[in-house]
């Protein structure tokens, strides 16, 4: 794409930054948990509907999907963004803050749905600029990681696109910047859940008893000890006991694990299970471990990183694209994608100042939308148009 192809995408990303906005703050107003965003899909769905576009809702529960076909043959590239909220109250102070008493956007998907959208009513203007298809996947259930293997069960990948592409708000990065690596962006996560058994008792004689507070202690001091370089191991919850006179019989502890490889995380689940048998074993008591919850990592397909890097530079200029020097722990189901599909998922600044990801603080930096729309349309189209080259 040369420069006035790509000034024009960025043109009309901003011409459509009012109603992105307008779309991403109603979102906003009415978060919705994991397969339960029956409002949020209504209204993407009316507003994609009002641009011309077609939408095929009711995907995977609540998932949508919307297919742009051009005039011409060429390429086919699948655009993804996740609709569901998290079970946090929101303290922005916002006026347009969650009417949903104890959810809130607090991971910024009400913003990746508005780009989205915004990315789709510019697709649709230049339809007659591009070759092929581009499909708009508004996905469910991103929170839990179940959300993108069931729209692909639900044939969200049929037929195989050539490429899919994601984007993420992140804090900490300047306001409209976007930002990849040529390599792991996000970690791999699994949940683990560990059950102590003990022997109950009374707390006035502990003697008598074998305390599985104690041994959830031991367990998590141990598992404290596998964190490094490619993974963490992170033990957030803890349930042993009810009343304060009285030992429980047994106690639960849980987690997650982020690893940046396969094989790390492999090797990093038979640690676990090794780890926490004997800890427990030391103090006379067994542990039941179970893991569940997997998200792949998030590698980017280097043809993909090229295509980002020429959008970018062309679109945002050369301050404004970013190569980040380390993965992040974090994790994102749009790992499973890429077991199907090469993929590139990015960042989008949200600024150097504010609230971080998963707190009630937290709120999408509106003025990202038009680069955020940009560059899911530029990349989609330069693929389309060109293919993934080599």
């Amino acid at each position: 794409m040369n420069t006035d192809q790509l000034q024009t995408i960025l043109r009309l990303s901003r011409s459509r930054a009012a109603w992105a906005t307008d779309l991403r703050r109603r979102l906003h107003r009415r978060p919705e948990p994991a397969f339960r965003e029956y409002s949020t899909a209504k209204c993407i769905a009316e507003a994609l509907s009002a641009q011309g576009l077609t939408v095929r809702t009711g995907v995977a529960e609540t998932g949508l999907l919307v297919d742009i076909n051009s005039q011409q043959s060429g390429g086919y590239v699948v655009l993804r963004a996740d609709m569901d909220a998290l079970a946090i109250t929101e303290a922005t102070g916002a006026e347009y803050t969650s009417e949903n008493l104890g959810y809130s956007h607090s991971c910024g998907h009400d913003g990746h749905c508005a780009a989205l959208a915004a990315a789709g009513a510019v697709l649709m203007e230049l339809r007659d600029a591009w070759r092929g298809r581009i499909r708009l996947l508004f996905q469910p259930a991103e929170e839990t990681a179940e959300g993108a293997r069931s729209m692909i069960a639900a044939g969200a990948l049929d037929p195989r696109p050539d490429a899919i592409l994601s984007l993420h708000g992140w804090p900490g990065l300047k306001t409209g910047a976007v930002a990849c690596r040529n390599s792991t962006m996000l970690a791999s996560c699994d949940v683990v859940e560990i059950h102590i058994k003990g022997r109950g008792g009374h707390g006035a004689r502990p003697h008598l008893a074998n305390n599985p507070l104690v041994g959830a202690a031991r367990v998590v001091d141990r598992l404290s000890g596998l964190d490094g370089a490619e993974r963490v191991v992170s033990m957030c919850m803890a349930r042993v006991g009810e009343q304060a006179n009285v030992i429980a019989d047994s106690g639960q502890l849980a987690g997650t694990v982020r690893a940046l490889t396969p094989a790390v995380r492999d090797r990093t689940l038979r640690e676990i299970r090794t780890t926490v048998a004997q800890a427990c074993g030391e103090l006379g008591m067994t542990a039941d471990v179970a893991f569940h919850g997997h998200s792949p990592a998030v590698v980017t397909d280097r043809r993909l990183h090229a295509v980002f890097r020429r959008a970018g530079l062309g679109l945002l200029g050369e301050d404004n694209v970013l190569e980040l020097d380390a993965p992040s722990m974090g994790s994102e189901d749009f790992g499973w994608y890429l077991e199907h599909v090469p993929g590139l998922l990015f960042r989008v600044g949200m600024g150097l100042d504010g609230a971080g990801l998963h707190e009630a603080g937290f709120d999408f930096n509106d003025q990202a939308l038009p680069p955020a729309a940009a560059m899911l349309c530029a990349m989609a189209i330069q693929i389309c148009n060109e293919g993934l080259g080599e």
